[in-house]
Formats: structure tokens, C-alpha cells, sequence
């Protein structure tokens, strides 16, 4: 494939870049000298050996392989020793070049340059560490490509032609130019992080952690979009991007909580901190006056509730490990309390307005599902009112509290999976379920008519 390309004017840089190439996909060097030998012998190549010889050694070391352990093998293959060839490189000679398809499509032409590129990285299983394009298979059948081209920043469709690739469709006039990709260690779907660099952006265009469609969407949004392929092209190139080790892989947790990981219990974006002990006293000093004055007749539910809040945040580490806890649901008259004891619970984790909710933010399957998946903290909901009348929603509820499933669901013919992360809390004075099988599902505290007559009785007298 490259034997046409290694021509005067151009074989140092061609043996330059294909050995960077070589030793960022941890070919042997030993293999990368034979390559270059070969070149030389069949070619009729007057300069020295040791010159060609010099960029492979200049590229290994560039790439931290420590080319010396091969050395006899080196002197023994070429007859000459490598030590202190890489200082017969001038960096100098080579800045301004992009790369091996530079020197492809200087000597082979642009077609025939992309068949070159998209065979080696296929045999390599490994892409090219330079500004390169980015080739791969769309359909078989056809023989149609999707082409990541770095140098324009442009994402092009194109057809195999005999030993070259020919450009068809333009689809977007961006690139992928680095690509991250999101597996989380409890499940769920993968997600990306792509940065997207084109000659229109002001500055390069990062969107993520989503999903591949996501990522489409935004960048048609973006105006960048000239065929409707965007979604099939970037998905193939993303997928180039990992299957041939160039895209970082990240293996990480994104929504706030605790988790069991191998065995050990985490905590994500969620600061733990050390411990104080004189915060400490302050904050059982405040418990003890919430029991001994504003919840004095009724310390049982009030006990109930803070232990319950307690360790809500961990109910997701309890169902990893194939146990479950009830969700909390505070039933009866209005200004009893219910609402503010939710509250307390939110406020010993921290947790701010975003945690309150009403039942219309779970009336939905769907929207229960991204109220679920958000955290293993505990939400809010006052007044769930007819969400829980719903049969489908009444079903994932069953489902969520005691799997680490709300659902799954297929998106665009890819089956995604819902978390069932967090607890929810209800407080209402009109609606308790009749279902028999939801109602086990939850810690249901009722408060009576007496309660609020001395609720209302504490709230005057601390006002006064």
C-alpha cells in the first residue's frame, strides 16, 4: 500500500509519520524497521540507511518506548546501532505537517490516500495519532464510509472506489476532534462527551455527557448541519473514535449519592467531609428542641420521619444489595405539619428547591423516571394527586421502589434503562392509594384534626 507513496522528496517524512503511527499502536519497533528496510532495498533509495532508520527511532522515543532493548536485534536486521539517532531529526524540517495524509495525498492523490489510511488503521485496530481523517464503514453493502476529515474540519459521506475512497455528501461542517466516553459502573446508558472543532466556531463546540443522538441534535441545532446523515455519520465515527483506542474512557457515576462499587460504599459529588463534632452537638441540640416542643405529642412520627431521613439517601445501596426500603407517605389534615417535616428531611442532607415537587413532575412515566434517576437523595412531592391514580405510573412506582429500575425503554431502536436512584417523600390531606400492592411499598404516617389544632397552637406560641 505505501510502497507507491515512499518517493524522493517525501520518504522521511512518510517514515517519520508511519513510525509515529507504528509506536502509538505499540508495534514492535523491531517490525517498524523491517517495514522501512523493505522500502528501502525495493525502492532504490540513495540516501543512507541510517537517516530513514533515524525517524524510527526519533519516533519510538518521541512516543516513550524504549527503543534501546531492541537493540542488538536492530544491529543484527540493519547492521547499524541505533544509539543517538534520534538527534539527527530536526523538529524544524517537519512542523507545519499534519500528518501521514499530507504525504498520501501528495503522492498517491486524495482518493487513494483515504483507502490507505482506513486499510492501516484496520489492520492497526488503531487510528491515526495526527490530524488525519477518520474513516469508517457505514455500509457494507454499498460500500459507503463515513469520513471525519481533521485537516478541513468537515464530516463527509463517501463511496469506495476501486483502491481509494471518492467524498459524495458534505454533512456537516464541523469535526470530532476528541471524544469521551461515559460508562457507569451501575448500568445504565452510555454517554459522550464530544468536542466538535470547525472553521465557522469562534471557539470549539464541547457537548456532553449525552447521548449520541443528543449530540446530532445539538449540532443541528447549532446550524451546522447540511444532510440529514449527521446522526448515522457521527454515531460511525464516534464508534471509530473507540474501537480503534483513540476516544478516553471514563468509567464514572454522574448523578449525586451513594453507591456500592465493588463492594465498597461511595459517595458521588456529594462532599462528606470530616467530621465536627461541636456541629454535631448543635444539630442533635435542634433536634432535641423539634422533639421536645414542636412535635412533643407526637415524638413517634417525628422520630419515625428523621430516622427515615436519615438513611434514605443510601436505599439504592440497600437495593444493590437486594434489599429495600418503603418510600415515606404523610397522610391527613392540612397544617399538621407534614409538608415541614419533609422538609427537615431534605435540609439534613442539604438538599435545596429542587428536591420540592408536585405530583404534576411525576404524573408521567417518564417524568417519574427523570425525577427517580436525578439522585439517591430523597424529593419532595406535595400533593401527588392524580399521578397515583395512573396505572402506568402507579406500576413503575411498584417496580422502582423495590429494583434499581424505574424502566427501560428503547430510543430510536436502542434499549436505555431507567435508574431508580432516589426515594420520594408524599405529603397530602386528600388522596391515600387503595392499591394494596403500592400501599407495601410505603411508610404511610397519618396525622389527625387534633394534631393540626396543636400544631397551629406551637407555630403561635414561637411566634409570640
Amino acid at each position: 500500500m505505501l510502497k507507491d507513496a515512499y518517493k524522493p522528496g517525501y520518504r522521511q517524512f512518510l517514515v517519520l509519520y508511519l513510525s509515529g503511527w507504528l509506536a502509538k499502536a505499540r508495534i514492535s519497533p523491531l517490525s517498524a524497521m523491517k517495514v522501512v528496510k523493505h522500502f528501502y532495498e525495493t525502492t532504490g533509495d540513495d540516501d543512507p540507511l541510517k537517516t530513514r532508520l533515524s525517524a524510527v527511532v526519533y519516533s519510538y522515543k518521541k512516543a516513550g518506548v524504549g527503543i534501546y532493548a531492541y537493540a542488538s536485534d536492530i544491529e543484527t536486521l540493519t547492521g547499524i546501532k541505533p544509539y543517538g539517532l534520534e538527534r539527527e531529526i530536526n523538529e524544524e524540517n517537519v512542523k507545519g505537517k499534519t500528518g501521514l495524509q499530507e504525504i498520501l495525498e501528495a503522492t498517491l492523490g486524495e482518493s487513494r490516500a483515504l483507502g490507505v489510511l482506513h486499510e492501516l488503521s484496520e489492520i492497526l485496530q488503531s487510528l491515526s495519532p495526527y490530524r488525519d481523517s477518520i474513516i469508517e464503514l457505514l455500509d457494507n453493502e454499498k460500500q459507503l464510509y463515513a469520513v471525519a476529515i481533521l485537516r478541513k474540519l468537515v464530516i463527509v459521506r463517501a463511496r469506495k472506489n476501486g483502491s481509494g475512497l471518492v467524498y459524495k455528501e458534505r454533512i456537516a461542517v464541523v469535526a470530532p476532534t476528541r471524544v469521551i466516553v461515559y460508562g457507569s459502573p451501575i448500568g445504565g446508558v452510555t454517554k459522550y462527551e464530544v468536542t466538535l472543532d470547525g472553521a465557522t466556531l469562534q471557539k470549539p463546540l464541547i457537548v456532553g455527557p449525552v447521548t449520541v443522538d443528543e449530540i446530532s441534535d445539538r449540532v443541528v441545532a447549532e446550524g451546522l448541519v447540511y444532510h440529514k446523515l449527521i446522526y448515522d455519520a457521527l454515531s460511525a465515527i464516534i464508534q471509530a473514535y473507540i474501537r480503534k483506542g483513540k476516544a478516553e474512557i471514563r468509567t464514572e457515576i454522574e448523578s449525586p449519592g451513594f453507591y456500592l462499587v465493588d463492594g465498597k460504599l461511595i459517595s458521588v459529588k456529594y462532599n462528606v467531609g470530616e467530621l465536627d463534632t461541636e456541629k454535631l452537638k448543635q444539630a442533635f441540640g435542634l433536634f432535641s428542641e423539634l422533639a421536645e416542643v414542636w412535635f412533643k405529642r407526637i415524638q413517634d412520627k417525628f422520630s419515625t420521619v428523621i430516622k427515615w431521613g436519615a438513611i434514605a439517601p443510601f436505599a439504592y445501596v440497600l437495593k444493590q444489595g437486594g434489599k429495600w426500603l418503603q418510600w415515606l407517605f404523610l397522610y391527613g389534615d392540612s397544617a399538621t405539619g407534614k409538608t415541614t417535616l419533609g422538609k427537615i428531611v431534605l435540609k439534613i442532607w442539604g438538599l435545596d428547591f429542587k428536591h420540592e415537587k408536585t405530583g404534576a413532575s411525576i404524573d408521567t412515566v417518564a417524568r417519574l423516571g427523570y425525577v427517580l434517576s436525578m439522585s439517591t437523595f430523597p424529593t419532595l412531592i406535595n400533593e401527588p394527586g392524580n399521578a397515583l391514580t395512573k396505572e402506568g405510573v402507579v406500576e413503575a412506582i411498584k417496580n422502582a421502589v423495590d429494583t434499581t429500575l424505574v424502566r427501560g425503554k428503547y430510543v430510536k431502536g436502542t434499549y436505555t434503562e431507567i435508574p431508580a436512584l432516589a426515594l420520594l417523600i408524599f405529603t397530602s390531606n386528600k388522596f391515600l392509594p387503595k392499591d394494596d400492592a403500592l400501599l407495601r411499598r410505603f411508610k404511610v404516617v397519618t396525622f389527625s384534626y387534633s394534631e393540626k389544632y396543636l400544631w397551629k397552637n406551637r407555630r403561635s406560641s414561637r411566634k409570640k
